[in-house]
């Protein structure tokens, strides 16, 4: 489990977790994580019925979600019973993350090494070092550094031309993105596919790898949506897409498993083998 395991000596069980397309590494990473935070919920949860708290949550989850719909004039996509079982985990979850910020910042930075790893040992880097040296270069987007620190290594300026992290509209604008895209939401396939292809109008890549994501919050979003990620990759004019829903209360875990999911895209996008 993370935290508990010898990377030396498991890197052989873990390594093989990544080439798939179920980001297995990252759920296994975080696995324990959300073992312990389910057994709070349910303690917690246990608690307010006996108490009679949980009568009183469900009764303000149905006034707010009276009030919500009085104010947008749409039905809700929560029930009662959903809307305070999402705050219930919610509120879990900020005080785990509080008082386990180090073994969970710890199991996203050992997701990170074994991605780096997994690049040495599959002779990955040498296929990226390969197509750089025929001016096929490689760009990348995305909303935080997650992918980025696995790709600059010794001699990567030769196949590697540019990472950005464009996190609101004006940084956007000023690499050259198409506002009118992004003008509704930052998240959708669109502007993943948008950012892709500014990638290769701006800096002549080859191959142009893209994200756009909603991270988990430490609130419960009135929408009922779920963090999710769009990934839109280009190889010249081929181009490749990825919407994944990330359903986890963990924002380290998000991370991880959005790298690992950009991750398994740049392999296909340069046609290294990846198990199914």
């Amino acid at each position: 489990m993370s935290g508990e395991y010898n990377m030396n000596m498991e890197l052989t069980h873990l390594l093989p977790l990544i080439r798939s397309e179920e980001a297995g590494l990252a759920t296994w990473l975080f696995l324990p994580h959300r073992l312990n935070l389910t057994a709070d919920v349910e303690a917690k949860r246990q608690d307010l019925q006996v108490s009679g708290g949980w009568d009183l949550e469900l009764q303000k989850a149905t006034r707010d979600l009276e009030a919500w719909k009085q104010q947008s004039g749409r039905e809700q996509n929560y029930t009662a019973e959903s809307l305070a079982e999402a705050r219930l985990i919610r509120e879990m979850a900020n005080v785990y993350e509080d008082i386990h910020s180090f073994p969970l910042n710890r199991g996203d930075t050992d997701h990170l090494a074994l991605i780096r790893e997994d690049m040495k040992q599959s002779r990955f880097r040498k296929i990226l070092m390969a197509e750089g040296k025929g001016f096929k270069k490689l760009g990348l987007v995305e909303l935080s550094a997650r992918l980025l620190p696995a790709l600059t290594f010794p001699g990567s300026s030769a196949y590697f031309e540019a990472g950005v992290l464009p996190y609101g509209m004006l940084s956007r604008e000023a690499i050259g993105e198409d506002p009118k895209v992004s003008v509704k939401s930052f998240i959708s396939a669109a502007v993943a596919e948008e950012s892709a292809a500014n990638l290769q109008r701006q800096f002549k890549v080859h191959y142009a790898l893209a994200e756009t994501s909603a991270a988990p919050r430490n609130d419960i979003p009135k929408s009922g949506k779920k963090p999710e990620i769009y990934i839109c990759g280009l190889v010249g004019d081929t181009k490749l897409t990825q919407h994944q829903v990330i359903d986890t209360p963990f924002r380290e875990e998000f991370n991880a498993t959005a790298r690992e999911l950009m991750y398994i895209m740049l392999k296909k996008m340069y046609g290294a083998e990846v198990a199914k």
